[in-house]
């Protein structure tokens, strides 16, 4: 080492004084690098669980619609509920015993019409078809409107990070659309294709029923009674059994009221057929359309999640490779100080 100024331990401290300039300017820029790295690494770990995110994201907005649309049913629920109130209404104004003599000269006499169509027509239906059509469209446009803005918000963060959405955002309103059609005419044909003629000849005929279960109750007493008769001695056995047969049938005519509760029964059967049906059908327009939107922001996403990955990596790759670089120095740094 004699070219270095001298021989020996001079030697050696000459070379381990021209090598630490070059050492230390490494030492400096590995730091300074394990500086820039730790922020992209934490930058590139945020970015991977924001994008790897929307995942979750997307399956608690798919379960909070799910719930909400509980909510948003409600209404057409509201609107039938009301609708047999009124139905329940005309039963109880009908099977009253001051109505007893008008309901035998209807419906076992014959007189002429009962009139509960025109009363269903009028005091049932009303405007209850308009108004469940309402409730039924208003149900798709809430629907529509929040998956509108949850495509809006994913596809404004996807390009606020330079990706392009442009087709992706066109085929995911295309197949939205039709999607949102095709669902909301189902739920739509639901709710205007309750028969609402045979309805109203149920409400008559469970009238009906009613009342001929009544009259035949009394009657049958009386044929009891006059067959009895036949079998009995005296006036006053006779006379006795007409009397408990009397009895009988004004115990009929005083249960006529009894019969609501059957009909009503039977009307909220129909109803809850019908809503059953109804609410079965939303429910899966709702989650057929919110599924069709997460896979929609899946697409959208993916390009951007696989970017944010890529880019993790490659700032793990180069912290690996400063750390290998860093262990090199410090090699170098404890021969340089052995010299």
């Amino acid at each position: 080492m004699s070219f270095l100024g001298g021989s020996g331990a001079r030697a050696g401290e000459a070379l381990r004084l021209k090598l630490s300039t070059p050492l230390n300017v490494s030492e400096l820029l590995l730091n300074a690098a394990e500086e820039i790295l730790e922020g992209e690494d934490d930058e590139a770990k945020s970015e991977v669980a924001i994008a790897a995110g929307v995942k979750t994201q997307m399956d608690n907005y798919k379960a909070e619609m799910i719930a909400d649309a509980a909510t948003q049913r409600a209404a057409a629920r509201e609107v039938v509920s009301s609708a047999v109130k009124r139905a329940e209404n005309i039963v109880d104004e009908s099977l009253r015993l001051s109505n007893a003599a008008s309901l035998f000269s209807t419906y076992i006499l014959g007189s002429g019409p009962s009139g509960v169509m025109t009363q269903y027509k009028t005091n049932v239906l009303g405007d209850s078809e308009q108004q469940l059509k309402l409730a039924v469209q208003e149900f798709s446009a809430w629907l529509k409107r929040n998956n509108d803005a949850q495509i809006k918000a994913y596809t404004q963060a996807v390009e606020d990070r330079g990706f392009e959405t442009s087709l992706v955002r066109l085929a995911a309103e295309w197949e939205d659309d039709e999607e949102v059609e095709a669902t909301s005419k189902v739920a739509m044909s639901v709710a205007t294709g309750f028969d609402h003629v045979a309805a109203a000849q149920m409400l008559d005929d469970a009238i009906r029923g009613a009342v001929n279960s009544t009259v035949g109750s009394a009657a049958g007493a009386f044929f009891i009674a006059f067959v009895a008769t036949g079998y009995l001695n005296s006036l006053t056995e006779d006379v006795l059994v007409y009397a408990l047969a009397a009895a009988g049938a004004y115990v009929s005519v005083l249960a006529l009221p009894l019969k609501r509760s059957e009909t009503k029964a039977k009307i909220r059967r129909v109803a809850e057929t019908f809503l059953k049906e109804l609410e079965e059908t939303m429910e899966k327009q709702c989650t057929r359309e919110v599924s069709q939107v997460a896979q929609s922001v899946a697409t959208l996403v993916a390009p951007w999640e696989a970017s944010a990955r890529a880019e993790a990596a490659r700032v793990d790759e180069c912290i690996t490779k400063r750390r290998s670089l860093a262990k090199s120095l410090d090699e170098i740094k404890r021969d340089v100080a052995n010299l």
